[in-house]
């Protein structure tokens, strides 16, 4: 029985990390990024049409989309969640529905 409870505590802890990491990911996006981050997350589309549905031209949305990407993944260093680390927490924890 405790076994299971600090399984769930262990569990709630990392999804509160992934809240806090998602939180600070935002806050380091500009209000025009963060529109992009969200509508990205949202639509699950690929870039290319979202960029058409914006009217903008498919190579400066990947240029956008990689500046999201660096600036994310260094908000996750400055937090010590680097890829080793986030593969050995997260990897089975959630599973991302299509």
């Amino acid at each position: 029985m405790c076994e299971k409870i600090l399984d769930l505590l262990n569990k709630k802890v990392r999804l509160c990390n992934l809240k806090v990491m998602f939180n600070e990911i935002m806050n380091c996006f500009d209000e025009d990024e963060k529109e992009l981050f969200q509508i990205v997350l949202d639509k699950r589309q690929f870039l290319s049409d979202i960029a058409r549905e914006k009217g903008i031209n498919k190579s400066s949305m990947l240029r956008r989309f990689d500046k999201l990407i660096l600036k994310a993944s260094c908000v996750l260093i400055e937090l010590r969640f680097d890829e080793d680390r986030l593969e050995r927490e997260y990897k089975g924890l959630l599973q991302l529905k299509n």
